[in-house]
């Protein structure tokens, strides 16, 4: 009875994708961004970094630090937003677009999610569709991104709440089940767009 009532009881986020309408909340804009390191701040160097590209894919990939840095570079100006309430301006950011990792990857019809992990162990997930939007940021300005930011390679989506742009990412699983990730778990929204605060799950 207890296994079928947790069956019954699961998430679905399809609710929360689905309905938008949030309450806003306006972001208070700071000089510079709050460092965050909720599992601490891993010493990846370069060298020893590297991408796992797994799941529903044709292609699962392994890639390397100078693998990205021989790939086409784009570079954004924006906004970044944490679901706290500060945000910071036109933030200089370098790095790989995401739709280059899901163009080599092929990720099967069925795969609706990207389950991402980095080096800490912290883990976040997005909708397939909006992980196509990011950046794979090895640059803040001119200079290689630093460890404190998720150097020496981090995730960044524009569109997204911070807490979605994992540090030093290390692997991205492409699925077909929702799963939560580090604040998922605690109540925060699936997808979290930030233009309908979207911060929390209704349940």
């Amino acid at each position: 009875a207890l296994e079928s009532g947790l069956t019954i009881g699961r998430y679905n986020p399809d609710k929360d994708m689905n309905e938008t309408t949030q309450v806003a909340v306006q972001q208070v804009y700071i000089p510079y961004p709050v460092i965050y390191a909720v599992r601490g701040i891993p010493r990846v160097q370069p060298s020893e970094w590297y991408l796992e590209v797994a799941g529903l894919v044709e292609n699962s990939l392994l890639l390397r630090y100078n693998d990205l840095v021989k790939m086409p570079i784009a570079s954004i100006t924006t906004d970044f937003h944490c679901v706290t309430g500060w945000s910071v301006r036109s933030a200089r950011l370098k790095g790989v677009e995401t739709r280059l990792i899901t163009e080599l990857a092929k990720p099967l019809r069925e795969a609706r999610w990207v389950y991402i992990t980095g080096y800490d162990d912290y883990s976040a997930i997005v909708p397939v569709d909006e992980f196509s939007k990011g950046v794979l940021v090895l640059y803040m300005g001119d200079k290689p991104l630093p460890p404190e930011h998720g150097g020496p390679v981090r995730l960044f989506f524009p569109g997204l709440y911070g807490w979605k742009s994992v540090k030093w990412v290390k692997r991205l699983e492409f699925t077909s089940e929702y799963r939560d990730g580090y604040w998922e778990v605690m109540g925060y929204h699936p997808r979290g767009r930030v233009e309908n605060s979207e911060r929390f799950k209704r349940f």
